[in-house]
C-alpha cells in the first residue's frame, strides 16, 4: 500500500479520476468542482463510482440553560422557532453538501424519530419572546470555532434571529481552545455569557446512546472538555436515559432512545440544523469498497484493487 500525503482536495480527486490513486483517505469526500462534474452530462460514467452518505456529524445550536436569558425555556423556544434551516443549508453548500435535520438523531442511524423539517415561524418566535418577558428581544453571544464555514453559518443564524429582535454577537474562537476550555468549560461559558454555542456533534459509536448521552444526560456534564454543551440537566430526560439503558430488547431500546431524543428536543436546549453529506469517489481499480459511515470512507481492511 502506498499512501500519498500533502495533496489538496482537488488534487486527490484528480488522482482518483486519472486512475493514479484508488481511494481518498481524508474522509472529506469529493470537492465541489468534482461534484459539479459528476452532475453534468459527461459525468454519467463516473456516477456509478460514487457512494453518497451522510457523515453522522450533526451541526447543532446549543442554548446553555444556565446562561441568561437561555435559562428561560420560552426564550430558548423563541430562538428555535426563528431559525430557517433551508437558508442555513444554502450557507453549507446546498443540498449537495448538507441535509437538513431537526432531530437529535443521526440520519444513518436506524429507528430515529420522524423529521418534520419545520420552517421558521416568526409569529411563534415573537409569542415566545413575550412569554419569557423579552417582547422587544434581547442580546446574546454566539460562540463558534473560527473556520470559514462555521463563521458563515453563525452569521446566518445571527441575521435570522435579528428579524425577531434578538441581537447576536458572534465570537469566533481559536480551534485549539474551543472545545477544551472555551465551550468545554461550563464556568467559562457562564462567565462570558455564551447564550448560543454552534458545534458539530459526532458520536464515538453508531448507536443512539453514544450520540445522546454525552449531549443530554445531566450526569455527563464535566468541568473540562464538556460535551453537554447546553448543560441540560433535566430530571425527566435523565430518567428516560436510565430507562433506555436498562432496556435489553433491541427494538424496545430503540423506542426508548427515541423518547430520550424527543424529551431533550422539547426542552429547546438543542437545535439540530443539518448533517454533512459526503460523496465518496472510488478509484477505477477499487474492488469490494465497503463504506464505513462513521469514518466517511471505505473500509481498507476489506477493499482491494483489480
Amino acid at each position: 500500500m502506498v499512501v500519498r500525503t500533502g495533496l489538496t482536495g482537488v488534487e486527490r480527486d484528480q488522482a482518483i479520476l486519472a486512475g493514479s490513486a484508488d481511494v481518498d483517505l481524508s474522509g472529506t469526500g469529493a470537492q465541489p468542482v468534482t461534484t459539479a462534474r459528476l452532475s453534468g452530462e459527461d459525468g454519467s460514467a463516473l456516477r456509478d463510482r460514487v457512494d453518497e452518505i451522510t457523515s453522522g456529524a450533526v451541526r447543532l445550536l446549543a442554548l446553555p440553560t444556565d446562561v441568561a436569558p437561555m435559562d428561560n425555556a420560552d426564550c430558548r423556544a423563541a430562538v428555535t422557532a426563528a431559525i430557517d434551516r433551508r437558508a442555513l443549508q444554502d450557507l453549507l453548500g446546498g443540498a449537495a453538501d448538507a441535509v437538513r435535520s431537526s432531530q437529535l438523531w443521526p440520519l444513518a442511524l436506524p429507528g430515529g424519530p420522524e423529521d418534520p423539517d419545520p420552517p421558521a415561524d416568526l409569529k411563534a418566535a415573537r409569542a415566545s419572546l413575550e412569554e419569557c418577558g423579552q417582547a422587544e428581544g434581547f442580546t446574546t453571544e454566539l460562540a463558534v470555532v473560527n473556520t470559514p464555514t462555521s463563521l458563515a453559518l453563525a452569521r446566518g443564524i445571527a441575521d435570522q434571529l435579528a428579524e425577531v429582535g434578538i441581537t447576536v454577537k458572534v465570537r469566533a474562537l481559536d480551534v485549539e481552545t474551543f472545545y477544551a476550555t472555551e465551550v468545554g468549560d461550563p464556568d467559562n461559558v457562564a462567565k462570558k455569557g455564551y447564550g448560543l454555542v454552534l458545534v458539530p456533534w459526532t458520536a464515538d459509536f453508531p448507536t443512539a446512546s453514544s450520540f445522546l448521552v454525552p449531549l443530554v444526560d445531566g450526569r455527563s456534564i464535566r468541568s473540562v472538555a464538556n460535551t453537554n454543551y447546553a448543560r441540560l440537566n433535566d430530571r425527566a430526560v435523565n430518567a428516560l436515559v436510565d430507562e433506555a439503558r436498562g432496556t435489553a430488547d433491541p427494538a424496545d431500546a430503540t423506542g426508548a432512545w427515541r423518547k430520550v431524543a424527543a424529551a431533550a428536543r422539547a426542552t429547546s436546549a438543542y437545535l439540530p440544523l443539518a448533517e454533512t453529506r459526503v460523496q465518496l469517489l472510488a478509484g477505477q481499480r477499487l474492488h469490494n469498497g465497503l463504506v464505513m459511515q462513521p469514518y466517511s470512507g471505505y473500509d481498507l481492511a476489506t477493499a482491494g484493487v483489480r
